[in-house]
């Protein structure tokens, strides 16, 4: 890691999304199966002192945030959905995503609805002796082959640009955390996006 490298930014110029479309959302809802994107099921180990499944990032359609995507911010999306990470881990335990690359986006623009758990935390890693970009569906499956590069609470009520060409992953999940999320090829269709941030620091490839 460099002190030039940005692993997300809150974007406080982008036009949120309406408040009905948010309290739409269903907050009890626990999907098994991923309508957009990729959906993988795996077991992690040595994570927390413990081997566990990995909580599961199961993204759903949702017509009504496409459409509102599509006339205030972007056409030019991969999808757009509701993200659910659902927390089932019997043991009240803490969980995580487990650490990987995404593997149709090179960026998302999340709003946090529900944070997945006070503690629950953004986290950004490097696979010891590989270096920080990695290839599309890169998974992280151990904890002991990895270093931690950044880390953060985000914070709900902002849209949130992340950085997926990164190994990341959620952590400390003790609750079903559920996002809005837009998924985007890459730079050239995040400088569409009215009231983006200066992305002069983001990488290119």
């Amino acid at each position: 890691m460099t002190s030039e490298t940005v692993f997300f930014k809150v974007l406080e110029n982008v036009s949120p999304p309406p408040h009905e479309l948010i309290e739409k959302v269903d907050r009890t809802l626990k999907p098994t199966k991923a309508q957009l994107g990729n959906h993988h099921e795996r077991f992690l180990t040595n994570w927390y002192g413990r081997n566990f499944k990995a909580g599961v990032n199961t993204r759903i359609i949702c017509p009504e945030l496409e459409q509102w995507v599509k006339e205030n911010l972007t056409i030019h999306t991969v999808d757009t959905g509701v993200n659910y990470v659902t927390y089932t881990e019997e043991s009240g335990l803490p969980i995580s995503t487990g650490a990987h690359t995404d593997g149709t986006r090179e960026f998302v623009l999340l709003w946090n609805i529900e944070s997945g758990g006070a503690d629950a935390e953004l986290t950004y890693w490097r696979e010891k002796g590989k270096p920080l970009y990695r290839a599309p569906k890169t998974h992280g499956a151990d904890l002991s082959r990895l270093e931690l590069v950044a880390k953060t609470k985000l914070p709900e009520g902002r849209w949130l640009l992340l950085d997926t060409r990164i190994m990341h992953s959620v952590e400390n999940l003790t609750d079903t955390r559920i996002s809005l999320q837009i998924s985007l090829l890459n730079k050239l269709a995040l400088q569409t996006v009215p009231g983006m941030s200066d992305l002069s620091d983001i990488k290119e490839f």
